[in-house]
């Protein structure tokens, strides 16, 4: 969503700009002069938007043009029969209806350039927002699914990088039809856009995969180029004289701001917890889950130092338990000053040692609730309730500052334990992570130095293990990069060669050589000079030069022709053999056998060769089999039931499983054992397969999964994305809401 909020509100078709060649006469105007001027301002309105319309037509002409080709070239990419023939459909229909494409979108655009001049176009955009509503709750087909993800992705993105200058545009051509122009009006608006692309596709019959490449072209050709449009619109608009500019967005006041938040604001600071904590104390409530400690008692208050002395007398019953409670601080406070109670000296806390104590123990609440921590790491961070207690309690900046030592501490522990398992609680790290916990546990008397000296060795830890992880990471998203590429690359290949012999009958040297060591120089070519290269084209004229021959040996008076192309298609192949690298290439058993072919072939022999279809081993070699080829039962069974499981897929899981960032961790549960699962993380997005990768904590590669497979266990709940953010953040941002809400219902009854 665009994140920019125009401050300006149009009140009415009375604008106070000047127009063309119009002096301020004292706003002494006369009807006539005002309706010239009206007619004027909507006469530039309409050239302006024409210039627009006719270099977006110019746009969608050359996309049209280049798709033919793109089509064609996916289609020798295709992996299946069925989807090169989806590719080849799309050839033909955008070629045959490409004039129909360009009248409806022309159509289009007519209409929503009507509708930004119409009076009644808020309450009819109105209208599309409701029914555009409704229909976003109905069932969506997949297609359509996946239509509407591309439209989404194509217009945030535009608004989100150029928001400020469409409405700015926006604005001013809104000024020339006394008609506000928002997004939803804004002719040129990206949305706007994809809705007449949307309705010019409708004149051709498009598989989703084709009208998705389409609809990538589209982004590119005219969403793109969007800023350049209205650079020259601007530049005209000041040529003419028109120079309204919209008033800059102003932020909104900080008190004002402050009484629209709601109180789960991320209130962090300890003042503003506190504040919450005491209007509880003014309402006479508390919270369930941290009673009202101070007020056990009806004695002074306990001196501050007293009390951590007490907490430190307690601690050693607590310390070398293996893992802390959940109501630890809690336990130990209420002991304390229940003695003095039995002691005939009662007690109460002071109002912010009480707030300390129940903000700690509201965190560790917090901390051993979040699902996002294993729970070895949950119970290892729970040990550190009273040394956190104590660090908080004799400094109360803990909560403000972000680098206070058991912040950081506790906040280190949190991120190193993402990945960390609680089937393997032998872990190197693991180990080491408690070896410091309990160093700062023995420490009784010196809770922040204690913190502070664990956490140089912890930082010292965490940068050795990110370093190595980075390093396996790293490695291991290069080689599912050049797998995938190269993957691809020999799938591209086989493709290309398997199109151009598999109706073709060959001499047997020829087919061998084409179909083994031919493509493996073309596998190599494609990965080192591409798709686009010299050397590419060089690799398929090959292939063409050998076909040719292979057919005019057998017609009479081709002799010159032979004799002249021979030497040629060698000496392609020699040259093409040390760019690639692959030298065995003229020295390979199937070179020297077409090798001889050619030279028999140079003096007149062997025109009778027998000529040969390909064999079942070439058509292996080529990634083709016979099933493959007229598509087996069991082939279309499976294809029909990926269809089946991705049909149900909603617009909100592919759009979640689209903003997966690399690095996100996720927990992914078995499907075979709903209880069980596992925590990785998202190392990259591989954009020629279409798949996500997934490590562990080290590194290390675990699985790959293709996107819709991601979206689909997303919406099932087998994968979740685990909360970022720093602990202490998330933390104190559910207190602050826990609080505030129990303040509202208390003020609400009363």
């Amino acid at each position: 969503m665009l994140g920019i909020h125009l401050s300006w509100v149009f009140m009415g078709p009375v604008y106070p700009w000047p127009a063309i060649g119009m002096a301020n006469n004292d706003n002494k105007m006369g009807t006539s002069s005002q309706a010239a001027s009206d007619a004027a301002r909507e006469r530039i309105f309409h050239e302006l938007l024409q210039q627009a319309t006719e270099q977006w037509l110019g746009q969608l002409s050359a996309l049209l043009k280049h798709s033919d080709d793109l089509f064609f070239d996916l289609s020798n990419r295709a992996n299946s029969n069925t989807e090169q023939n989806c590719y080849f459909e799309a050839m033909r229909e955008t070629r045959e209806k490409s004039d129909a494409i360009i009248a409806r979108f022309r159509k289009s655009l007519a209409a929503i350039l009507a509708q930004a001049q119409s009076v009644d176009s808020k309450t009819d955009h109105g209208n599309t927002k409701s029914s555009s509503t409704t229909r976003t709750l109905e069932l969506l087909q997949p297609e359509e699914l996946e239509q509407n993800v591309a439209i989404a992705g194509i217009v945030s993105k535009c608004r989100g990088i150029h928001g400020v200058r469409l409405n700015a545009t926006g604005y001013r051509l809104g000024w020339l039809v006394h008609q506000p122009l928002t997004e939803r009006n804004n002719p040129l608006d990206p949305q706007q856009l994809c809705h007449a692309f949307t309705q010019a596709l409708q004149a051709a019959k498009l598989h989703i995969k084709a009208r998705l490449v389409l609809f990538k072209q589209f982004d590119q050709y005219l969403v793109q180029p969007l800023p350049a449009l209205l650079d020259q619109l601007d530049a005209r608009l000041d040529a003419l004289g028109y120079v309204p500019t919209p008033p800059p967005a102003q932020e909104p006041s900080k008190a004002s701001s402050e009484a629209a938040k709601p109180h789960d604001m991320h209130a962090r600071d300890f003042e503003d917890l506190s504040s919450l904590l005491s209007q509880l104390r003014t309402l006479g409530v508390s919270i369930p889950s941290a009673p009202r400690l101070g007020h056990l008692n009806h004695g002074p208050a306990i001196d501050s130092q007293e009390l951590m002395e007490n907490i430190t007398r307690l601690q050693s019953l607590y310390t070398h338990k293996q893992q802390g409670g959940a109501k630890e601080i809690r336990a130990v406070v209420q002991h304390i000053l229940s003695q003095r109670n039995r002691s005939g000296h009662p007690a109460s806390l002071a109002p912010l040692d009480e707030d300390v104590i129940n903000l700690v123990a509201l965190f560790f609440d917090f901390v051993l609730d979040d699902n996002t921590l294993p729970t070895c790491i949950k119970l290892l961070i729970s040990r550190l309730q009273l040394q956190t207690l104590k660090a908080a309690l004799a400094n109360p900046s803990f909560f403000d500052d972000p680098q206070h030592p058991a912040r950081y501490f506790i906040e280190s522990l949190a991120a190193a334990g993402m990945g960390c398992s609680d089937d393997n609680m032998e872990d190197a790290l693991l180990q080491s992570l408690q070896q410091s916990v309990q160093t700062i546990l023995d420490d009784t008397r010196h809770p922040e130095e204690a913190f502070t000296r664990q956490c140089e060795r912890i930082r010292g830890i965490l940068q050795h293990e990110q370093r190595k992880a980075t390093l396996i990471e790293k490695r291991t998203r290069d080689a599912a990069s050049g797998q995938a590429r190269a993957r691809h690359a020999r799938q591209q290949v086989q493709t290309h060669l398997y199109q151009a012999l598999r109706d073709r009958y060959l001499p047997e040297s020829v087919s061998n050589f084409l179909c083994t060591t031919w493509r493996d120089v073309m596998f190599q070519v494609l990965l080192k000079f591409g798709d686009s290269s010299l050397e590419w084209d060089e690799s398929i004229l090959v292939i063409n030069e050998l076909l040719d021959i292979s057919t005019q040996v057998r017609k009479a008076g081709s002799e010159t022709i032979i004799r002249e192309s021979i030497p040629a298609v060698l000496g392609h192949i020699s040259n093409l053999g040390k760019k690639a690298a692959t030298p065995t290439a003229t020295s390979s058993p199937t070179f020297l056998k077409l090798e001889a072919t050619c030279q028999q072939w140079l003096k007149g022999e062997g025109t009778q060769a027998l000529m040969v279809p390909l064999s079942p081993l070439h058509v292996e070699a080529l990634g083709q089999s016979l099933a493959n080829t007229i598509g087996s039962w069991d082939e279309e069974i499976a294809i029909e039931r990926e269809e089946k499981k991705y049909a149900s897929l909603s617009f909100d899981a592919i759009r979640l499983a689209d903003a997966l960032q690399p690095g996100t961790w996720v927990y992914r549960t078995n499907p075979l054992q709903l209880d069980q699962g596992q925590r990785c993380k998202l190392a990259a997005k591989i954009e020629e397969t279409d798949t996500f990768i997934f490590v562990d904590a080290n590194g290390f590669r675990l699985f790959e999964l293709a996107r819709r497979s991601v979206a689909y266990e997303l919406q099932r709940g087998r994968m979740k994305p685990l909360a970022s953010g720093p602990l202490f953040e998330r933390a104190f941002d559910s207190i602050s809401s826990q609080i505030g809400k129990l303040t509202d219902e208390i003020t609400s009854t009363h």
